[in-house]
């Protein structure tokens, strides 16, 4: 099984970041991968045990609420991008995987940390700015720092390219300097974590590595990529395998969610829920037809997913993906028939109303065989009621909960409503002893049996869909016996294979 290494896209020499890793350096255990704000690969990330966060064009200043016009601004920011980066550098920070951040990558993660920058190094930036190709300047590293002990050098010599700089008076939360310019000691040529505790490998740097000259002899280049790759080699993640069951082919491998890493979701879930609720239910509304909308839009994909980790015949999962459509369309025009106020009695001493509340954080174990249907069934109306949602989709069918989550975040969900759990039965043991407002599962009665007497004593809703065949009761105004007796045969073997195709 290899490493692999997310390296972020950027427009800017992406191609320099890529061939910097020889094919000597990554051997037979590591492997790159392209993670790009132009193609949305979010799914990508959660493959990877390690980053690298690329230089490139300006920060959007509303990430640190810098002025919106500045000398030598772009003509266009790319907020899409600073976006999915956000993404790339939470998830390293979530589960302790190494990052390396370069200029801009570096600018990023100060900003991400509560820092600042300086936007613009002004006309007089002879040093730093690049014109035909880079400036070179000598920097040196701080002593007993990350850097420093990488290196093996108190200074050298590095390349620069660019106009923008790390504030010194707002750099980020528990980060700390650890190289200057030699000639300019307020300006902070790389940055790592303070306190290292707890943390992986993390370090940033303002120069480029992987384009100064002399990159293969320098140790400001050739030790920093060394380190990186050792710490990608040492992560430890599991791994959930994803097979086609059809070819037993293997599609994907994932980083399973841990302990730690769910609590971390968990506590950004409730962070991020009141504001959601606030929100008028009209909005709430608007925000999942949008997602609807993307389904409908992606649906080949989508069901060519669906069909490669289930395996159900493609024209099923295309019907599972417009029957889960038309149940969205149902509780979007239901929503505010149901979630309003409802007056009960009202004179001039009392009104009396019943009100409609979201539970919290509620948490949604789905089933494998529907992931579309049995997953809106639960975390569309929860998110309608202003509920923020963890789904676990079946270790089955992650892929498509993969899909589902990004969608969802594409169509205007905040990035910390609504999370994926990733793994299997241990993933779901670690989400029964989390303080979830709710449980909510689909699957087996065993199953979810020992949900229920696991989470009975939170004394929180446990809402179980299990298996098995209901009775089945024929109203006697019902004139077609036959017709529903083939309804309930093929209701009842549709997902078998015994459904008989014409």
């Amino acid at each position: 099984m290899k490493k692999k290494i997310g390296i972020s896209f950027t427009h800017t020499f992406f191609e320099n970041y890529w061939n910097w890793f020889t094919p000597a350096d990554l051997g037979n255990d590591v492997e790159l991968v392209e993670l790009s704000f132009e193609k949305n690969n979010t799914e990508d990330i959660y493959r990877c045990d390690g980053f690298l966060l690329t230089g490139g064009i300006d920060v959007d200043p509303s990430f640190y609420n810098g002025n919106a016009n500045y000398e030598n601004s772009p003509a266009l920011f790319q907020p899409g991008r600073d976006y999915f980066e956000e993404k790339i550098y939470r998830y390293s920070q979530a589960n302790k995987l190494p990052l390396l951040g370069i200029c801009r990558g570096m600018q990023l993660v100060n900003v991400l940390q509560g820092g600042k920058l300086i936007q613009d190094l002004d006309n007089k930036n002879e040093r730093h700015r690049k014109e035909k190709s880079d400036k070179e300047h000598h920097v040196f590293a701080s002593n007993n720092s990350l850097l420093g002990k990488i290196t093996g050098a108190e200074g050298g010599h590095v390349n620069s390219a660019h106009h923008q700089a790390i504030d010194p008076k707002a750099i980020g939360n528990n980060l700390v300097p650890n190289a200057f310019d030699s000639d300019d000691e307020k300006m902070i040529e790389g940055l790592e974590f303070a306190d290292k505790s707890n943390k992986a490998f993390m370090l940033c740097v303002q120069w480029h590595p992987e384009r100064i000259k002399d990159k293969e002899e320098n140790p400001f280049s050739e030790n920093l990529k060394r380190q990186f790759l050792a710490a990608i080699r040492e992560t430890s993640m599991k791994k959930l395998t994803v097979t086609n069951p059809a070819t037993e082919d293997i599609i994907a491998e994932l980083n399973e969610d841990n302990r730690e890493s769910l609590h971390r979701k968990f506590e950004s879930l409730k962070t991020a829920q009141p504001g959601w609720n606030k929100l008028p239910l009209s909005e709430r509304t608007a925000t999942i037809r949008k997602f609807s909308s993307l389904l409908e839009e992606n649906i080949e994909q989508l069901a060519a997913i669906l069909t490669s980790e289930v395996g159900k015949p493609l024209q099923q999962s295309h019907n599972e993906i417009k029957g889960a459509m038309a149940r969205i369309k149902w509780l979007t025009d239901n929503a505010d028939k149901y979630l309003s106020d409802e007056a009960m009695r009202s004179n001039e001493e009392m009104e009396e109303k019943i009100s409609y509340e979201p539970l919290g954080v509620v948490c949604n174990i789905s089933a494998w065989n529907y992931p579309y249907l049995v997953g809106v069934n639960v975390f569309v109306p929860a998110l309608l009621a202003g509920n923020a949602v963890m789904y676990k989709p079946s270790e089955y069918a992650t892929l498509t909960g993969l899909e589902i989550e990004k969608l969802l975040k594409l169509a205007g969900i905040h990035s910390d409503l609504f999370h994926i759990a990733i793994g299997g039965k241990d993933t779901g043991e670690n989400l029964l002893d989390l303080p979830f407002d709710g449980y909510y599962f689909t699957g087996s009665h065993k199953t979810g049996k020992y949900i229920y007497e696991k989470v009975a004593s939170k004394m929180v809703p446990c809402q179980c869909e299990l298996g098995g065949k209901d009775p089945l009761y024929i109203a006697s105004d019902i004139k077609d016996i036959k017709a529903v007796a083939a309804g309930t045969a093929d209701g009842a073997f549709y997902n078998n294979g015994q459904r008989l195709f014409r």
